[in-house]
C-alpha cells in the first residue's frame, strides 16, 4: 500500500530517535550513498523509509523490492530493470526521465545461502555498487545500470534471516534502530 505525506504524518508519532534517525537517513540519500538499516521488528524502519520516499523530490523515482528466501539473482536483476528504461545500446537510466531512483530492499538478509555460502541476489547488488554494472542474461553482454540508489533495511540475523557477508556490508553505510525512547 502506498501512503501520501498526510498519511504518514498521520502515523507517524516523531521521537528524538525518529527524527535523529530521519534526518541521518535523508542526508545520506541526499550525499548519494547506499544506506543499511539494521534493527530488530517493529522499531519502525519500514514505516520511517516510507516516510522518506514519499517527501522525495518529484524528479526522483522509487521502487521497493522485499526479499525472501525464494528471491534469487535473476529475480532482483528482472526487478530493478524494469524500472529502468534503454537510453543507448547498454546503458539503462530511471524511466520517465528522472534524475534517479531510489531502490528500497527490505529484508535485505533473506534469502537464502547458496552452496558457497553466499547470497547471489546480494552478491548481485554488491557488484553493481562495484562496477555499475551486471550482464545481460541473454547476450552476455555489460548493462551499466545508471542512477540507481540502494536503500536496504533488515533484521537482525536469525529466525530465517542469514547473516550477510561482510563484502557486501561493507559497501553500505550501516544504521542501527533501536526501540525509540520518549
Amino acid at each position: 500500500m502506498k501512503y501520501t505525506t498526510d498519511d504518514f504524518n498521520k502515523i507517524n508519532v516523531p521521537t528524538v530517535d525518529t527524527q535523529r534517525n530521519r534526518f541521518i537517513v535523508q542526508t545520506l540519500l541526499e550525499h548519494g550513498s547506499q544506506v543499511l538499516i539494521v534493527g530488530d521488528s517493529g522499531v519502525g524502519k519500514t514505516v520511517l523509509v516510507e516516510g522518506i520516499l514519499i517527501s522525495m523530490d518529484a524528479n526522483i523515482s522509487y521502487f521497493t523490492i522485499n526479499f525472501s528466501a525464494g528471491t534469487t539473482s535473476n529475480s532482483t536483476q528482472d526487478m530493478i530493470e524494469n524500472n529502468f528504461e534503454r537510453r543507448a545500446k547498454n546503458k539503462y537510466k530511471p524511466k520517465n526521465a528522472k534524475i534517479k531512483a531510489v531502490c528500497f530492499v527490505d529484508d535485505l538478509n533473506m534469502p537464502i545461502k547458496d552452496t558457497f555460502g553466499s547470497q547471489p541476489p546480494l552478491e548481485l547488488l554488491r557488484q553493481w555498487i562495484d562496477y555499475e554494472f551486471w550482464y545481460n542474461r541473454l547476450k552476455i553482454e555489460k548493462n551499466f545500470i545508471q542512477d540507481l540508489q540502494v536503500l536496504a533495511g533488515m533484521g537482525r540475523p536469525g529466525g530465517g534471516r542469514a547473516e550477510i557477508s561482510n563484502r557486501v556490508l561493507s559497501k553500505f553505510h550501516v544504521i542501527n534502530f533501536t526501540i525509540p525512547t520518549e
